[in-house]
């Protein structure tokens, strides 16, 4: 979600042009999007359902990932990719797919990560708990322009 608070039509209009999704289905995924990426954030902070909201982000990643793949397959890139953020704008490509695979490794690592005892910690559990903290703020950040779609939504 980007940080500029699009608005519903928006969004609803980027996901159409993925051309993928029958008309009448795409106001449906975008509120499964939406409350998944809601979801998915308030679990990895809190650590509540940890299981379960990686296995939605894995799917969410695989599902967009998918799209992308079939329109560029298609040769319809000319069109935007959703992201939002710093990528807001960007068509899609290749490399989000890249992208997307590396967020799948990283959630499939934390799935892997269990409890430390209080003795040395070993650098790979640095390296990992360095990962998680930049996974909570892009957490709070989804979090953020997801909770500012649903304002924008809710004062129509």
């Amino acid at each position: 979600m980007p940080s500029d608070c699009r608005t519903r039509e928006r969004h609803l209009k980027e996901i159409a042009d993925y051309r993928i999704i029958p008309q009448k289905y795409i106001f449906i995924f975008y509120i499964f999007t939406v409350f998944s990426e809601i979801y998915i954030s308030c679990s990895l902070l809190i650590n509540f359902q940890k299981n379960i909201s990686i296995l939605l982000g894995i799917l969410l990643l695989l599902i967009y990932s998918l799209a992308i793949m079939i329109n560029i397959k298609r040769g319809n890139t000319e069109i935007s990719c959703g992201c939002g953020g710093l990528m807001k704008g960007n068509n899609i490509h290749s490399l989000l797919i890249v992208r997307n695979s590396i967020l799948i490794l990283i959630l499939l690592l934390i799935s892997t990560m269990g409890s430390v005892d209080d003795g040395e910690v070993p650098f790979i559990i640095k390296l990992i708990s360095f990962i998680l903290g930049i996974n909570n703020l892009l957490a709070l950040s989804i979090l953020n322009d997801s909770l500012s779609i649903l304002k924008i939504y809710f004062k129509k």
